[in-house]
Parts: structure tokens; sequence; C-alpha cells
């Protein structure tokens, strides 16, 4: 059984207040038996942040307490044998957690996921 994946839209948000910058993955096939990990840079266009918010940004960062969010949009179908089926679309968010828990490997972030608008 192969997954496979649509064009897939990611957006960050510091936050919940900060646009970070969004990234777009082109359509993948994830073979059976596997974990596949997405990289990719976001990008802002044009993005204005004010100086007290763009200070209090960094001053999150630096510290490590800024909660970053994560919206992803996608579409799943799957491949058995030589037959594909559906591609469901797919929204997955998730955040809740700061970049010190993060990067201490503690916390995991908490995510909703959701598919056919349930």
């Amino acid at each position: 059984m192969k997954i496979y994946y649509g064009e897939t839209e990611v957006s960050l948000t510091a936050d919940q207040e900060t646009e970070l910058g969004s990234a777009t993955v082109g359509a993948f096939k994830q073979p059976a038996n596997n974990v596949t990990l997405l990289k990719f840079t976001a990008v802002v266009a044009k993005g204005v942040v004010d100086s007290t918010t763009g200070k209090k940004l960094k001053d999150r960062v630096k510290s490590e307490q800024v909660v970053v969010n994560a919206a992803v949009k996608t579409k799943v179908g799957i491949g058995v044998f030589k037959t594909k089926i559906g591609m469901l679309p797919v929204n997955v968010n998730c955040g809740d957690v700061s970049l010190k828990q993060l990067n201490d490997g503690k916390t995991s972030p908490t995510c909703s996921f959701n598919t056919l608008r349930w």
C-alpha cells in the first residue's frame, strides 16, 4: 500500500498573531513502510511588522518562549497494487508548544486533524 499526497500548503504563525510565512510542497508518493519528512522554507511576501510586535517577537524567539503554529492543507489518497483510490482533502493544525519545549524534546505539539470538514 502506498500513500499519495497532493500539493501541500504549509503556513506558520508565531504566538497566533504574526505571520511567519508559507510554502508549497509539490505532490509526492510515500512508499509502504516508510516515514516521510517534509522540509521547506517559509516565505513572507511584503510582510510588515510594527516595531513593538517585532521587538516582542525577537525577545520571545531569543528566550525560546515563542509559540509557533503550523497549518497544513493537502489531499491524501491510497494506492493498492496498481489502483489509486481517492484524494480526500486533509487539514492539520499543530501548535500550543513553545520553542523551548520543542527543543527540549519532551513535549510534542498538539495537533488537530480533519477531513471532509469533520
